[in-house]
């Protein structure tokens, strides 16, 4: 396969997931109960093409994990911060206290 055909491939999935993701969008919004089957249309071109999830935007690709929380019924949350040292640890140690 030329460089070019390649190209041209990569193109037409990154149109089709972006295409499906738009879908997937209007269907979260209408509640329309046959999401499921675009998440497993994007999930399928993006295993046959990884390298499309690079090209994605941040935006696209929250559409998909929003669509993933609501069919497995879960809630993605940021990852906790660690808490802040406590004022016991921050005690400066000298040669004595070794």
């Amino acid at each position: 396969m030329s460089e070019t055909q390649s190209e041209t491939q990569s193109e037409a999935q990154v149109d089709r997931v972006r295409d499906k993701i738009m879908e997937l969008q209007e269907a979260l919004d209408a509640a329309v109960p046959g999401f499921p089957h675009i998440l497993k249309d994007i999930h399928d071109t993006l295993r046959a093409a990884p390298e499309v999830v690079t090209i994605l935007a941040e935006e696209e690709i929250a559409v998909i994990v929003k669509g993933l929380e609501k069919h497995a019924g879960i809630e993605v949350t940021p990852a906790k911060a660690k808490k802040a040292a406590s004022a016991k640890s921050k005690i400066p140690i000298s040669a004595t206290d070794l």
